[in-house]
């Protein structure tokens, strides 16, 4: 996140990922990256990767790389510019604090079907929270 900026395009995003990883000893993705800005980041599983961003959009990044029979998977999303709008950190700040209370929730017999079942009541409660700020 810290290399990327504003003059760089998916895929020279893309890029940059992948010698990271492949510096790191990597060797080879786990799965074709997303790398998507503004509204195609809403594409589920958008691999085209062929766009440039605009100024106040957000990066979702969803990649990940194998080490030795190891496939790791992250998924982060940042401003391309550095800095979050108002709206865009309220939406940050809303999906933090819903991960951090489903994560304090997880038990050892707590069901993965239970905790999304949270998940997605705490976040539908944060963005009508949202809504009535705007």
């Amino acid at each position: 996140m810290k290399k990327t900026s504003l003059d760089m395009t998916e895929a020279q995003m893309e890029s940059l990922f992948e010698h990271s990883c492949k510096m790191g000893g990597a060797q080879w993705l786990s799965f074709p990256p997303v790398v998507a800005g503004g509204e195609r980041a809403l594409s589920l599983h958008y691999i085209k990767n062929n766009r440039s961003f605009e100024n106040g959009q957000l990066v979702l990044m969803d990649a990940g790389c194998e080490y030795y029979g190891y496939a790791s998977d992250i998924t982060r999303t940042w401003p391309i510019n550095g800095r979050y709008t108002p709206s865009q950190c309220a939406l940050y700040e809303a999906v933090l604090d819903v991960q951090k209370k489903i994560i304090s929730a997880t038990r050892a017999n707590e069901t993965l079907s239970h905790l999304n079942y949270m998940a997605t009541n705490l976040l539908s409660e944060e963005l009508k929270g949202i809504i009535q700020l705007q």
